[in-house]
């Protein structure tokens, strides 16, 4: 999984280990008021916001792309309003590319790590 949005992780949309808003983890869950699509750039996303129902847990911030690659922040909100504000820092920020995409293979991530570090010490 690649690191998009610092704090948050990325699933492809044939991940086995990836949660979501529309996996049966829980019967059934809240879904904030402040979940909604959101378009900039000509990019749309389905920006989800919850946590099980019934429960006081975390709200969890999850955004998913046309292509149903998901973003899911690492931690939980105390509030609905603060993962929504989150989701507004990170667009500002990072703007809509950063949010959406392909997630890499762990494994490949891994290498491309072990192929930076062997450059770095070739070069000292």
């Amino acid at each position: 999984m690649a690191m998009a949005v610092s704090g948050a992780l990325l699933y492809d949309a044939c991940s086995e280990r990836r949660p979501s808003m529309t996996t049966n983890d829980h019967d059934e869950i809240e879904l904030s008021e402040h979940s909604s699509e959101v378009t900039q750039d000509g990019i749309t996303v389905q920006v989800g916001i919850y946590r099980p129902a019934g429960s006081q847990e975390g709200w969890t911030l999850e955004v998913v792309d046309e292509d149903d690659n998901s973003l899911i922040w690492e931690d939980t909100f105390e509030s609905d309003l603060d993962a929504w504000n989150e989701f507004e820092r990170a667009l500002s920020e990072e703007g809509i590319e950063q949010l959406v995409g392909s997630a890499v293979d762990d494994d490949e991530d891994e290498e491309d790590d072990e192929e930076e570090d062997g450059e770095d010490e070739a070069k000292s």
